[in-house]
């Protein structure tokens, strides 16, 4: 049983990357110069949601970057950042993967900022795209999930983050 937990665990992150041989080229957070900053990501409580409930992805990252050059922080001068989501189901493993795209399976709702599927994958992954804020000192996002369909979903971040999940008091 736990030889079982922990191939699925490697399967379920070795999944994006499969995947992503599958969608067109992106440039990869290490292509960037600029940006060294995480977005922290905060998950609304709940490990189960109900077709009533709404998952909500809160994300928030400094308006200010490390420059790798000169070493020291930068502003951020774009009036708004992006933070890629990858959005799939758990299957059966068929040999070839062990997910499928879910966008399709999914409300998509905003709060702050907004969501654009123009994406690599067009069926599996969102945009969030963080606004900065009145102050000027962060960008930040609030989207929902509303789900459609019953079953095990997987969210990927293409760019590092930090993610927290409230109600079990973890970071991972």
């Amino acid at each position: 049983m736990n030889f079982k937990i922990r191939k699925l665990l490697l399967v379920c992150s070795c999944s994006p990357l499969l995947m992503s041989v599958l969608c067109k080229k992106v440039d990869t957070y290490e292509n960037t110069p600029l940006l060294k900053a995480k977005t922290k990501v905060t998950l609304s409580d709940n490990a189960i949601f109900t077709k009533r409930d709404t998952l909500w992805i809160t994300g928030t990252v400094s308006s200010m970057l490390y420059d790798t050059g000169t070493q020291d922080s930068v502003k951020n001068d774009n009036e708004a950042v992006n933070d890629s989501i990858s959005v799939l189901q758990l299957k059966s493993e068929d040999k070839t993967s062990n997910t499928t795209e879910a966008i399709s399976l999914f409300k998509l709702v905003t709060s702050v900022g907004r969501i654009d599927l123009l994406g690599a994958c067009l069926d599996s992954e969102l945009i969030a795209i963080a606004h900065l804020t009145q102050d000027g000192q962060s960008y930040r996002y609030k989207i929902g999930l509303v789900p459609e369909a019953t079953g095990d979903f997987l969210l990927d971040w293409l760019y590092p983050v930090d993610l927290t999940v409230n109600d079990l008091n973890t970071k991972y």
